[in-house]
């Protein structure tokens, strides 16, 4: 059950707060709701100006968590993926550097 909220909420400005750090600019949240597909899928990739692409993961495994890698997963819905991202470690897997060295 969620929380009562008595108001309004700007969407656009929850967006920008869970997404503050600023490789967060260069990932994509990417709807696929192409016909014959059972559900929309939505998966998060990121690029970083490489050319090579990671998407984020999520394990239940013993290293429970997320984690970028060479495919996603379904994130089912855009609101989902927002939420994913704002608890996504920095993808080091394409710059080979910590996010300190890479932003400062």
């Amino acid at each position: 059950m969620a929380c009562k909220i008595v108001g309004e909420v700007d969407v656009e400005q929850l967006t920008y707060r869970l997404l503050d750090q600023p490789w967060h600019d260069e990932c994509e949240i990417i709807l696929d709701d192409s016909p014959g597909l059972a559900c929309d899928e939505v998966t998060i990739r990121y690029d970083g100006g490489s050319g090579r692409s990671v998407f984020l993961r999520h394990s239940c495994g013993p290293k429970q968590g997320f984690f970028w890698d060479v495919y996603g997963d379904n994130f089912q819905e855009i609101e989902l993926a927002i939420l994913a991202l704002s608890c996504a470690p920095y993808p080091a897997i394409l710059t080979g550097k910590r996010k300190e060295e890479r932003h400062g």
